[in-house]
């Protein structure tokens, strides 16, 4: 507190009246602590000023505390997150072991057996070779013939077995997995004049020789006073048809695009880091979005290669397919939660969401699964033995295949093929020539989008109405946020953002 001394003989001015109010006052008192000569009225909003400051610094420390506790909180929980998830991909990657030295074992024995049945075949063979022999020796008499027959037949069982050697192809990695948790206390970005400190994130080292690509908004005259100030009080923001009018058409990702799916809002995709480890990551398309323009967030991802990807509105969930099962993905707060729901294992997978039912198509059977991942219906279907699928989707009444079929006389033969919800097929409409990846996605009710790794695209209805678009460059993934609005992706680090006209 400011504390006064009475000068009697004195006749010092106020300073604060005569900086700051430009005027003369005679000061009446002296500030012990700044030594400055106030009168009454400015030595009252003196004393006031400093009681401000001693608030304002106790407020500051009791947010710094608090922020404090909670960066000691979030260490811990993720600490305890980490090694949950490390020991879940432990036991998930031994188990894989075990079933892989199963396998490997099972192929052993059965090559073994096939060995021994070979050798008791030409063992079968010789004994009635001795017969013969024993036969001149009992009779004493010589066939020439017959004792060149055997000759012969000795000589190629001797080269039959010359030829038996043992072949070993084998790939036993001797590399130990790598997992970092590291702490960062040097991430930070500017925000105009106001300095925000990056929440702490647990990440893994990134690849040295693929590092995330920097990104640069095309937004960049959107300040982020005006980002807050337009999604201030928007509990949940829709895009209109118009979400990628008066805009670029590309948007940078920070690591490649190898499958995506979209929220409705932005972008969910997935990336091949490196062969032996993937990652997922969250792309902003939503120019209002404070985060829009940063690095993409980031995980990465512990379990097989995801093959398919989609979002599904009705548990407003990513929902990834793998060899070894699906996973849901949901994305808040700038953290991933990865959860495993069924433990299907199959080299070909595909899934397709409806309103009320998950679809996951594999090697000769579809598998339907309600919004609780409880097994509803399991049918066996598979398409004729010329034709590869590649991507199917659904409607609430309408299922589309994509499949290539192979065909001597010209290139593969990209067709569509429509099913009813009891796969009693409807139509089948060939879309063009194919020889790369290929997607097929809904767009609304009875209207589906195709790609097929060129600029083309094609729009297609189940009672076989077909158009086409022309895009800037070639596409082999596709994404819908509305019937107006979709983004285009060719395993690059660049989305294509199309506001079809139709």
């Amino acid at each position: 507190m400011a504390t006064a001394s009475i000068f009697n003989d004195s006749f010092d001015s106020c300073m604060r009246c005569s900086s700051n109010y430009n005027r003369i006052q005679p000061s009446l008192c002296q500030c012990k602590h700044c030594s400055e000569s106030f009168c009454f009225d400015c030595m009252k909003e003196h004393n006031d000023e400093l009681h401000q400051k001693k608030v304002e610094l106790a407020d500051q420390y009791n947010v710094l505390k608090q922020l404090v506790n909670d960066k000691k909180e979030l260490i811990t929980n993720e600490t305890i997150k980490t090694k949950q998830q490390l020991s879940e991909w432990l036991k998930e990657y031994i188990d894989n072991l075990i079933i892989e030295r199963e396998k490997i074992d099972m192929d052993i024995d059965q090559e073994e057996k096939q060995a021994q049945n070979y050798f008791s075949d030409i063992e079968s063979e010789l004994q009635t070779c001795m017969v013969d022999i024993q036969g001149f020796t009992k009779t004493n008499t010589f066939n020439s013939a017959a004792m060149e027959k055997l000759f012969d037949k000795l000589k190629k069982f001797k080269q039959q077995m010359d030829c038996v050697i043992i072949l070993k192809d084998y790939d036993l990695p001797s590399t130990m997995p790598k997992y970092t948790f590291k702490v960062d206390y040097s991430s930070k970005t500017m925000k105009g004049s106001t300095e925000l400190i990056l929440p702490v994130f647990v990440y893994d080292e990134l690849d040295p020789c693929n590092p995330p690509n920097i990104k640069q908004s095309c937004e960049s005259n959107v300040t982020t006073t005006e980002k807050k100030q337009a999604t201030e009080g928007k509990e949940l923001f829709v895009p209109d048809e118009n979400y990628f009018g008066n805009r670029d058409e590309c948007e940078p990702t920070s690591y490649t695009v190898n499958c995506m799916a979209t929220d409705g809002i932005n972008i969910m995709y997935s990336s091949i880091k490196n062969s032996r480890r993937d990652l997922i990551a969250y792309c902003y398309l939503n120019i209002n979005d404070v985060n829009y323009g940063q690095d993409d967030p980031y995980r990465p991802w512990f379990t097989s290669r995801i093959v398919d990807m989609i979002w599904w509105k009705s548990i407003e969930k990513f929902v990834c397919a793998t060899k070894n099962g699906i996973f849901t993905v949901t994305f808040a707060n700038q953290t991933f939660k990865i959860i495993r729901t069924t433990h299907n294992h199959s080299t070909n997978i595909h899934v397709a969401a409806n309103t009320n039912f998950l679809w996951v198509y594999t090697d000769e059977q579809i598998m339907i699964y309600d919004i609780t991942f409880e097994l509803v219906q399991s049918m066996d279907f598979n398409v004729a033995s010329n034709y590869i699928p590649r991507s199917f989707c659904i409607t609430d009444n309408v299922v589309a295949f994509l499949v290539i079929r192979s065909d001597q006389r010209r290139s593969n033969i990209l067709q569509v093929q429509f099913y009813d919800n009891n796969m009693r097929k409807i139509k089948s409409l060939d879309v063009g020539a194919c020889e790369g990846s290929c997607m097929i996605r809904t767009v609304e009710a009875d209207q589906f989008i195709i790609v097929n790794g060129e600029d083309t695209v094609y729009f297609m209805t189940s009672e076989g109405e077909k158009e086409t678009i022309t895009i800037e460059r070639d596409a082999n993934c596709v994404a819908v946020i509305n019937r107006r609005n979709i983004v285009f992706s060719e395993s690059e680090s660049e989305l294509q953002l199309i506001n079809v006209k139709y």
